[in-house]
């Protein structure tokens, strides 16, 4: 039989990672699971972060399809309210090696392997009020959990930064506990995906009839080491919830780097002279870009 150079020489390219988050504000009603369910298929998500469940511990329908078989869920002890969710494709082989389940419904965090790579997956739902103090508490217990790659995606119930992620301008949430849960983020080193690749972007995911205005207030992150694997990453349509989808396109865990990443040689900052023109350089850059028409995450 011929051989075929051409044909050896051509690459697999692997189908990329989609994440997608959404509130479904409650999914005990059966029409609403499939319209879900029938969503996630036809988009080919990987794994999907789910928040406002409805379930109540004991009495969760089930919520799964051939595509989806299993769902690792959080629910809330007496009543059908909050609850969270991931879900993740069959095609996907996630094996799962632990998970961290909050009692109240409001997290929800799994680690695992895909393609022998290990993985985090968080899910989180803050509430209405006090939600720096929810977001510094569960992001505490996510840090001692995690291993791997951490991917988060969730509702945290404020506009990171207001100016540019509300319709108005302004948040009822204060300034101090916006300033907070940054911090909490960035201690964590994990980044607004969406916000990475669209820094000057208006697109919100919910519309509140309260305060009479749109905000984006649902999130995927991933840790700053990990930014270089996005390929996309979208806000969609609300149709049957009351919040638009997020949704994010990364490397499969399948491709593997052809060529080394560049890494810092720890011993320059040892140099005297290295480390004082590095100081000029990152002054010079602060004050040549912080002119107030840029938000700092950007800068």
């Amino acid at each position: 039989m011929a051989n075929h150079p051409h044909q050896s020489q051509m690459a697999y390219e692997p189908d990329p990672l989609c994440i997608t988050t959404m509130n479904c504000r409650g999914l005990n009603i059966p029409e609403r699971r499939s319209h879900l369910l029938r969503e996630l298929t036809s988009k080919r998500v990987s794994i999907a972060f789910l928040q406002e469940t409805h379930f109540k511990e004991g009495h969760a329908p089930p919520l799964k399809s051939k595509h989806y078989p299993t769902a690792a869920l959080s629910n809330h002890p007496t009543a059908r309210k909050a609850g969270v969710a991931v879900l993740t494709h069959a095609q996907l082989q996630f094996q799962e090696v632990e998970r961290l389940v909050d009692p109240n419904g409001r997290y929800l965090f799994i680690k695992g392997d895909i393609q022998n790579r290990r993985y985090t997956l968080a899910t989180i739902y803050a509430p209405n009020n006090n939600q720096s103090h929810f977001i510094r508490k569960s992001l505490s217990n996510l840090s001692s959990f995690t291993e791997g790659t951490l991917i988060v995606g969730g509702d945290i119930n404020v506009p990171l930064i207001p100016l540019i992620d509300s319709s108005t301008g302004h948040s009822s949430i204060t300034q101090g506990a916006i300033r907070s849960i940054q911090k909490t983020l960035k201690n964590l080193r994990l980044v607004d995906c969406w916000r990475a690749m669209h820094p000057e972007d208006r697109e919100y995911t919910h519309y509140s009839v309260i305060h009479k205005r749109y905000a984006r207030i649902d999130y995927i992150f991933l840790q700053q080491e990990h930014l270089d694997a996005i390929q996309t990453a979208e806000i969609g349509t609300a149709s049957w919830s009351d919040h638009g989808p997020v949704t994010l396109q990364m490397d499969s865990p399948r491709v593997r780097p052809t060529t080394r990443s560049w890494r810092l040689q720890d011993s320059l900052l040892l140099d005297p002279s290295v480390k004082e023109k590095v100081s000029e350089e990152l002054t010079s850059y602060f004050t040549l870009n912080e002119t107030g028409d840029l938000p700092a995450t950007t800068i």
